[in-house]
């Protein structure tokens, strides 16, 4: 066990990912009411808002959904 715990503190693996979300609000015109498409922000039941979400790894760089790169566990 001792072994183990040596080789990990002379090569750790330094490579995390991260999952970040953030909630915007957004203007009342924002959700497009004027317009019959659907828009993007649209209203929810604590108003104006939108949750973006951003998968990125330890150098801060966005993983992009690609098929190499595509996961359950990023989306």
């Amino acid at each position: 066990m001792l072994t183990i715990f040596k080789r990990i503190a002379t090569d750790p693996d330094l490579e995390w990912k991260f999952i970040y979300g953030s909630m915007i609000k957004t203007h009342q015109h924002s959700s497009g009411a004027s317009f019959a498409a659907k828009s993007a922000m649209e209203k929810s039941i604590t108003g104006n808002s939108r949750k973006i979400h951003m998968a990125f790894d330890s150098f801060g760089l966005p993983i992009e959904n690609n098929k190499w790169t595509s996961s359950r566990l990023l989306i």
